[in-house]
């Protein structure tokens, strides 16, 4: 028996079936408003409290699957637990609220429901405190809305703004920073100094996915994938050497989800074609256009790879490109 199998045993298959029902129901009376109509009330046997429990166990289910499992059951794990977590209420404050979308967000990206994370984010607006006097406060809000913008796909701006956020953070790290550490120190507190090192890497995955995302490589090099574990590796160990639990849970969600990013990319889908389609590509994600396209949709995806469009170098999960490699875009037979 698989551990994430032992996890849905543990819940209860009877349980997870009414929870999923409930959930369903409750995005279709969300959808047409019934819960407006006078009269008219929800009747069902699961509580919020039993719904937010099974949620917590799915989602716990895809963190295991992320440590060890495949792709296939850790997409559909993830879409599973998208579908519970959608329908919770939100936290109250700003930040709390972020982090729970950030995890919603990474389940559905990771469960190929990308277009509906980005119709619950777009219209959103959190409110963060990038601005906070407290510079761990600032950052992490910083990083929070560095990665919403991510998910959210929301065209050149949001790509610009999480460009301009990270260099925000650098520039405000000389004034911001020491004092905020002397506190800690006199305390004799090294847990905020770990938050920090795990933040700031986590700043900088996002900008490099940001930067792959609309030009196809991040700092001169092809190997977003390799870059990316990287700064993931260092946020996981901080987070671990700080006894960080929810923020190595997190980067650890965040990690494999860039990947996904990475997989989804118009970049990757289209990398082993000829030069005519880079061309195409770039005037797909150039900024004139009104609405950018930096994302293939799973059924577009699944079209080009069945009809033999993609060549035999496209990478696997987990198989990054070579270091300063450029991409073999004058390949002839694309059926090799």
């Amino acid at each position: 028996m698989t551990t994430d199998s032992w996890i849905v045993d543990a819940l209860g298959g009877d349980s997870v079936r009414l929870a999923t029902t409930e959930a369903a129901r409750r995005r279709l009376w969300g959808t047409l408003e019934l819960q407006q109509t006078p009269g008219l009330e929800r009747d069902s046997t699961v509580t919020d409290e039993r719904l937010r429990f099974v949620a917590g166990g799915m989602e716990l289910r895809v963190i295991d699957l992320i440590l060890d499992g495949s792709s296939e059951r850790l997409r559909s794990a993830a879409a599973d637990a998208f579908q519970l977590a959608r329908v919770l209420d939100l936290p109250e404050t700003p930040v709390s609220k972020a982090e729970a979308l950030a995890r919603l967000g990474c389940f559905g990206v990771m469960g190929d429901r990308a277009a509906d994370v980005r119709r619950i984010l777009r219209p959103l607006d959190l409110n963060l405190p990038t601005a906070s006097d407290d510079w761990g406060e600032r950052v992490w809000a910083t990083v929070l809305d560095l990665w919403l913008r991510l998910l959210r796909q929301n065209g050149w701006e949001g790509f610009d703004a999480i460009q301009s956020g990270v260099a925000r953070i650098r520039a405000e790290q000389r004034d911001f920073e020491p004092s905020y550490l002397g506190a800690a120190e006199a305390r004799m507190d090294a847990s905020p100094a770990w938050q920090l090192i795990a933040n700031y890497h986590l700043a900088k995955a996002a900008e490099l996915l940001g930067e792959f995302h609309t030009q196809g490589s991040a700092d001169g090099h092809y190997d977003i994938r390799q870059q990316l574990e990287a700064q993931f590796d260092r946020a996981v160990a901080a987070a671990t050497r700080g006894r960080l639990p929810n923020r190595e849970t997190l980067s650890r969600l965040l990690a494999r989800t860039a990947n996904t990013l990475v997989d989804n990319s118009i970049w990757t889908v289209t990398r082993a074609v000829n030069s005519r389609v880079t061309t195409f590509v770039n005037s797909l994600t150039s900024r004139n256009r009104a609405r950018p396209i930096f994302e293939m949709l799973p059924p577009q995806r699944k079209v080009l790879s069945e009809q033999g469009l993609l060549g035999s170098a496209r990478p696997g999960l987990g198989s990054p490109l070579g270091r300063g490699e450029a991409p073999n875009f004058e390949r002839k037979n694309i059926h090799s």
